[in-house]
Protein backbone atom coordinates (compact mmCIF):
# COMPACT_ATOMS: atom_id res chain seq x y z
CA UNK A 1 0.00 0.00 0.00
CA UNK A 2 0.85 3.85 -1.05
CA UNK A 3 3.93 1.91 -3.27
CA UNK A 4 1.77 1.18 -6.10
CA UNK A 5 4.30 1.63 -9.31
CA UNK A 6 7.44 1.98 -7.32
CA UNK A 7 10.10 -0.64 -6.61
CA UNK A 8 9.68 -2.39 -3.67
CA UNK A 9 12.99 -3.51 -1.11
CA UNK A 10 13.16 -7.15 -1.12
CA UNK A 11 15.63 -8.97 1.59
CA UNK A 12 16.25 -12.20 1.90
CA UNK A 13 17.54 -12.85 5.75
CA UNK A 14 19.32 -16.19 6.42
CA UNK A 15 20.21 -17.27 9.97
CA UNK A 16 22.44 -19.75 10.51
CA UNK A 17 22.81 -21.07 13.88
CA UNK A 18 26.27 -22.46 14.72
CA UNK A 19 25.96 -26.00 16.03
CA UNK A 20 28.00 -28.38 16.93
CA UNK A 21 28.23 -32.00 19.02
CA UNK A 22 28.89 -33.31 22.93
CA UNK A 23 30.00 -37.03 23.70
CA UNK A 24 30.34 -37.90 27.60
CA UNK A 25 31.96 -40.89 28.00
CA UNK A 26 32.16 -43.21 30.79
CA UNK A 27 34.19 -46.09 31.62
CA UNK A 28 33.87 -47.95 35.17
CA UNK A 29 37.18 -49.81 36.15
CA UNK A 30 36.78 -53.51 38.16
CA UNK A 31 39.18 -52.61 40.75
CA UNK A 32 38.53 -56.59 41.59
CA UNK A 33 34.90 -56.30 41.90
CA UNK A 34 32.05 -56.32 39.14
CA UNK A 35 30.50 -52.98 38.31
CA UNK A 36 26.69 -53.27 37.02
CA UNK A 37 26.15 -52.27 33.39
CA UNK A 38 23.08 -51.08 34.00
CA UNK A 39 24.77 -48.16 36.24
CA UNK A 40 23.23 -44.90 35.87
CA UNK A 41 25.88 -42.22 36.23
CA UNK A 42 24.02 -38.57 35.95
CA UNK A 43 25.96 -35.92 34.49
CA UNK A 44 24.63 -31.99 34.54
CA UNK A 45 25.74 -29.97 31.02
CA UNK A 46 25.41 -26.10 31.84
CA UNK A 47 26.71 -23.92 29.51
CA UNK A 48 26.26 -20.36 27.33
CA UNK A 49 26.26 -20.54 23.69
CA UNK A 50 28.43 -17.74 21.74
CA UNK A 51 24.52 -16.53 21.23
CA UNK A 52 23.90 -15.99 25.02
CA UNK A 53 21.60 -18.77 24.90
CA UNK A 54 21.81 -20.79 28.54
CA UNK A 55 21.67 -24.42 28.32
CA UNK A 56 21.11 -26.65 31.19
CA UNK A 57 20.25 -30.10 31.34
CA UNK A 58 20.79 -33.49 32.52
CA UNK A 59 22.28 -36.43 30.62
CA UNK A 60 21.93 -40.04 32.56
CA UNK A 61 25.08 -42.49 30.80
CA UNK A 62 24.62 -46.11 31.64
CA UNK A 63 27.82 -48.46 32.63
CA UNK A 64 30.46 -48.41 30.30
CA UNK A 65 28.73 -46.33 27.55
CA UNK A 66 28.53 -42.92 26.17
CA UNK A 67 25.66 -40.26 24.89
CA UNK A 68 26.42 -37.63 22.26
CA UNK A 69 24.33 -34.31 22.32
CA UNK A 70 23.75 -33.44 18.59
CA UNK A 71 22.78 -30.07 17.55
CA UNK A 72 24.57 -28.24 20.57
CA UNK A 73 24.48 -24.48 20.12
CA UNK A 74 28.56 -23.36 19.95
CA UNK A 75 30.01 -22.49 23.00
CA UNK A 76 31.48 -23.61 25.98
CA UNK A 77 29.73 -26.28 28.63
CA UNK A 78 30.43 -27.48 31.95
CA UNK A 79 29.78 -31.07 32.10
CA UNK A 80 29.64 -31.85 35.86
CA UNK A 81 28.92 -35.97 37.03
CA UNK A 82 26.67 -35.98 40.02
CA UNK A 83 28.74 -38.11 42.58
CA UNK A 84 27.19 -37.24 45.82
CA UNK A 85 24.19 -40.02 45.36
CA UNK A 86 27.03 -43.28 44.44
CA UNK A 87 27.64 -45.72 47.14
CA UNK A 88 29.91 -47.64 45.33
CA UNK A 89 32.41 -45.46 43.60
CA UNK A 90 34.19 -42.63 45.40
CA UNK A 91 34.37 -39.21 44.26
CA UNK A 92 37.88 -38.96 44.67
CA UNK A 93 38.38 -42.02 42.30
CA UNK A 94 37.10 -39.81 39.47
CA UNK A 95 39.11 -38.62 36.49
CA UNK A 96 38.10 -36.59 33.31
CA UNK A 97 39.45 -36.32 30.25
CA UNK A 98 38.63 -33.45 27.54
CA UNK A 99 38.94 -34.19 23.80
CA UNK A 100 41.49 -36.28 24.45
CA UNK A 101 43.91 -35.01 26.83
CA UNK A 102 45.62 -35.84 29.98
CA UNK A 103 43.11 -36.79 32.71
CA UNK A 104 42.56 -35.33 35.66
CA UNK A 105 40.78 -35.72 38.73
CA UNK A 106 37.97 -33.87 39.07
CA UNK A 107 34.21 -34.55 39.20
CA UNK A 108 33.89 -31.74 36.21
CA UNK A 109 35.31 -29.90 33.65
CA UNK A 110 34.47 -27.59 31.00
CA UNK A 111 34.71 -28.40 27.02
CA UNK A 112 34.20 -26.06 24.15
CA UNK A 113 31.56 -27.14 21.20
CA UNK A 114 33.10 -25.48 17.99
CA UNK A 115 30.57 -25.80 15.08
CA UNK A 116 30.43 -29.18 13.19
CA UNK A 117 32.39 -30.66 15.68
CA UNK A 118 32.19 -33.22 18.21
CA UNK A 119 33.69 -32.62 21.60
CA UNK A 120 34.54 -35.57 23.66
CA UNK A 121 34.33 -35.83 28.01
CA UNK A 122 35.72 -38.73 29.60
CA UNK A 123 35.24 -39.58 33.14
CA UNK A 124 36.19 -42.88 34.37
CA UNK A 125 35.49 -44.02 38.01
CA UNK A 126 36.96 -46.57 39.99
CA UNK A 127 34.73 -48.99 41.79
CA UNK A 128 35.54 -48.86 45.66
CA UNK A 129 32.57 -50.42 47.13
CA UNK A 130 32.14 -54.42 45.52
CA UNK A 131 30.05 -55.42 48.08
CA UNK A 132 26.36 -53.44 47.56
CA UNK A 133 24.11 -55.54 46.92
CA UNK A 134 22.38 -53.39 44.12
CA UNK A 135 22.63 -50.27 42.48
CA UNK A 136 20.25 -50.16 39.54
CA UNK A 137 17.63 -47.98 41.41
CA UNK A 138 17.57 -44.45 40.73
CA UNK A 139 15.31 -41.92 40.65
CA UNK A 140 15.44 -37.71 39.98
CA UNK A 141 12.75 -35.98 41.93
CA UNK A 142 11.26 -33.00 40.68
CA UNK A 143 9.01 -31.01 42.19
CA UNK A 144 6.77 -28.44 40.84
CA UNK A 145 5.15 -25.41 43.36
CA UNK A 146 1.77 -25.55 43.56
Amino acid sequence: PGNTGKPVLELDIILAIQLGNLTIKKTVVKNGGIPDEDQAFIFDVVGTSTATKSINMTVIVYGNGSVTINDLPVGNYKVSERTDWSWRYAKASVKVSVNGASAVTATSRTVTVKAKETANISFTNTLTNKKWLSDTCYAVNKFKEV
